[in-house]
């Protein structure tokens, strides 16, 4: 449906940037300068003027916005700008970047970044400005100039920060190794076998389900008599609790009895079908749900430890 709405349009596109540089009036810029700068990182004549007011790192944050792509479907981009959050973004750029009449370039900003991602060479600032449907973008300086500037130094911190965490590993990694002779070892299977599963499903507000790992046996077949810690796993956004099964197993081969929880309205299936357009985005109860499904999932070991044999010593 995307690609048919883009083969229905006219091919139209932005030309010229105008802006107000207070007190010195009203300014154009070609975005074929923009599009020049940002694939070759050539200032040409009409560009030159604006960069002598940059410095070398402004420059250099702006080229990486103009070329930088984003790798997403034109079916993810309709389905977050007709979101509500995605609306509210849009609408909120479309008062830096407006039409050649001056309103607010939300419906324009938003067709751009459909047509954009649908475009072969994919969603970039660029290929933003090339679909948008007015020749002149109104933008607002002062704002473009400090989304740049933050861009700038969010880099900076970027690059502080994992010189940090790379001092830290190699400071980390010289010291003396301790020993601890019964401690996990992450390679190595531990010395229990066997495992009991158990499901346990919430219904309100969705089906949430668990499913859990649980130490049975040694070795040479003797129950384990003492109660054993628990470890709850809650994965990650678009994910499952499948996907740490592994993790549940090995930890219960140590003598921890270990339960994965799944969140329905985020995990892996969840997102596939919002991407797909089958479904609505995830809500946003679902931060609160989260720590509700923890508890019913704490809840319920509890009594099955007074209930099941198979749990009594959790």
């Amino acid at each position: 449906m995307v690609c048919a709405i883009a083969s229905a349009i006219p091919a139209c596109g932005a030309e010229r940037i105008s802006f107000y540089y207070a007190p010195f009036g009203q300014f154009d810029l070609p975005v074929n300068s923009l599009e020049t700068f940002a694939k070759k990182g050539k200032i040409d004549s009409d560009l030159a003027y604006y960069a002598k007011f940059a410095n070398s790192e402004e420059l250099a944050s702006l080229r990486d916005l103009l070329q930088r792509r984003f790798d997403v479907t034109p079916t993810l981009v309709s389905q977050f700008t007709y979101s509500p959050v995605g609306e509210t973004v849009i609408k909120r750029l479309g008062n830096d970047f407006q039409t050649g009449s001056q309103q607010n370039g939300f419906y324009a900003l938003r067709s751009a970044f459909i047509l954009a991602a649908a475009d072969p060479d994919g969603l970039t600032l660029v290929n933003v400005l090339r679909k948008y449907p007015s020749h002149t973008i109104w933008f607002n300086l002062p704002r473009v100039r400090g989304i740049v500037s933050n861009l700038s130094e969010i880099l900076k911190q970027r690059d502080s920060l994992i010189a940090a965490i790379q001092q830290d590993a190699i400071a980390e990694a010289s010291q003396t190794p301790i020993d601890f002779p019964n401690a996990l070892i992450c390679e190595k299977v531990g010395r229990l076998t066997g495992k009991r599963n158990a499901e346990l499903k919430r219904s309100i507000p969705e089906s949430s389900t668990a499913s859990g790992s649980v130490p049975t046996s040694t070795k040479n077949g003797d129950v384990n008599p003492t109660p054993v810690p628990v470890i709850v796993i809650s994965h990650g956004m678009a994910s499952d609790r499948q996907s740490f099964a592994y993790l549940a197993e090995h930890l219960a081969s140590y003598g921890f009895a270990v339960a994965a929880i799944e969140h329905p309205d985020t995990n892996a299936k969840k997102y596939q079908d919002y991407f797909s357009g089958l479904a609505s985005p995830p809500s946003a109860m679902a931060a609160i749900d989260r720590p509700l499904d923890v508890k019913f999932l704490l809840d319920e070991l509890q009594q099955l430890s007074q209930s099941d044999s198979g749990f009594e010593d959790g």
